[in-house]
């Protein structure tokens, strides 16, 4: 098979030196993998003359390994990899990092060649808008932590192995913060039991503590032990956590707490923002509750809430659900399709994140959702034109979805909010992704590609 090249090029505001050491973080890779394809790092070497990465790359219901090996790496300059196994006949990819003014021009050259069964021209598209994504995500993240100008933070993270909490851990770690995760698995980070009890010493380390974590709200149906769960493992650790503080913050001078959109409950065609009165529901209460047991350390710790909306990834939630139905032409409405679902992009959402940790005026309840008002049959449409798919799946009856689901749909699934983000407005917070067309474009690969020779 013919050698094939492919070349992307960007110019980025930062020096070489602060492109170069970006990429030697370990979240680097993370961070540089498209949302839409499947990849584990299941090892890392760091950039050094014959240090190894390896990946696992789901394609379909297929599986394999992909080795590469780093060579001729000039510190600061430029380095390559070199496919050692993989899907590739060959693969060498060149890392350049070359002055320009007072910026970066970056360039990727990769000259590859397809093995025998790789439809050749579909894989140069594929290619073309992976490299034009990666460079558009690595340009979002050094700008955005330029902005900030934080100096680098140690940084707890409870949830840090889910949806969110992955993503922002690869975030803040890639700007140069140490990112320690609070673990009830015995490994690595800060012992918590996942109840009341947490390690304080390591803890009160810590400039920052997020904390994210809680059971699934729409994982399972909701049994009386399943809405105790829900509400226990929010309320008890934000309360214990609370009280330690309260107690002897020790570094902490920041706690971030996840909270919902689901406080405002059932709210029709109001608009509602962080000055609206909560509503009324299971939802609304456990949020409420949530919000209320970080009162103990508010008079010696910045507390600020997020009330999160739909969080939009290929990963999971609630977009990676809508695709399989999506895929085969039948997205559709939930209900009525009518009901306003508060939404907010993946990479967005660890924007606010960061933009609460650098803002000392931002505390209290913020509305972690985009600017652009949605119903859910327009969202679910959306879906469907994102990956040229139809939408021709009729309206989901709301009495089929409580008979299959029970009382989780009402308040998940059909309950109407237009939930307005007030505080990050008045905070000068720059949405990435506003529109839905644009956060959709991005977690499906379909960016326009731009700078771009193959």
């Amino acid at each position: 098979m013919t050698m094939r090249h492919h070349e992307q090029t960007s110019i980025l505001s930062q020096a070489p030196g602060i492109v170069w050491d970006w990429h030697l973080r370990p979240a680097a890779l993370a961070r540089l993998t498209p949302p839409w394809q499947r990849v584990e790092v299941l090892r890392q070497e760091g950039i050094h003359d014959g240090a190894r990465a390896e990946l696992l790359v789901h394609a379909g219901p297929l599986s394999f390994r992909w080795t590469a090996l780093h060579g001729k790496v000039e510190p600061g300059v430029s380095f390559e990899d070199v496919q050692e196994h993989g899907p590739f006949a060959s693969w060498t990819h060149r890392h350049r990092f070359l002055p320009s003014g007072s910026g970066t021009e970056m360039r990727d050259e990769i000259d590859w060649r397809p093995a025998a069964w790789m439809p050749t021209r579909r894989t140069g598209r594929d290619l073309a808008r992976a490299f034009a994504w990666r460079h558009a995500r690595l340009r979002e993240d050094l700008d955005r932590h330029a902005a900030a100008a934080l100096a680098p933070l140690r940084i707890a993270i409870s949830g840090a192995g889910g949806l969110v909490g992955s993503a922002l851990a690869a975030f803040l770690a890639g700007g140069g913060h140490t990112v320690v995760p609070i673990t009830r698995s015995g490994g690595a980070g800060i012992a918590w039991d996942g109840r009341e009890h947490f390690d304080a010493q390591a803890l009160r380390q810590c400039d920052a503590v997020i904390h994210l974590a809680g059971a699934g709200v729409a994982d399972a149906r909701w049994s009386t032990a399943r809405m105790r769960e829900i509400r226990d493992s929010r309320v008890v650790g934000t309360a214990a956590l609370a009280r330690l503080l309260a107690e002897d913050p020790g570094r902490v001078r920041t706690l971030v707490v996840a909270s919902g959109a689901g406080f405002y409950g059932e709210r029709g065609e109001a608009e509602v923002d962080e000055r609206s009165a909560g509503g009324s529901g299971f939802l609304a209460e456990v949020c409420r509750d949530w919000e209320a047991a970080a009162d103990p350390c508010r008079a010696r710790v910045r507390v600020a809430h997020l009330r999160i909306g739909v969080v939009l990834s290929a990963r999971g939630g609630a977009l990676a659900k809508l695709l399989p139905s999506a895929r085969v032409g039948l997205a559709g409405a939930l209900g009525s399709g009518r009901q306003w679902w508060p939404w907010i992009a993946l990479d967005d959402l660890v924007h606010v994140v960061l933009h609460v940790l650098a803002t000392p005026g931002l505390t209290g309840p913020i509305n972690a959702v985009a600017p652009q008002l949605t119903q859910q049959g327009d969202l679910a449409r959306a879906v469907a034109a994102a990956i040229g798919m139809p939408a021709l799946g009729p309206p989901a009856p709301a009495a089929i979805l409580r008979l299959a689901l029970g009382r989780m749909v009402d308040e998940a699934l059909l309950t109407s909010a237009r939930v307005v983000p007030a505080a990050l407005r008045g905070a000068d917070f720059r949405w990435a992704q506003p529109t839905l067309g644009a956060a959709l474009a991005s977690e499906l690969g379909a960016s326009t590609v731009a700078n771009t020779r193959a």
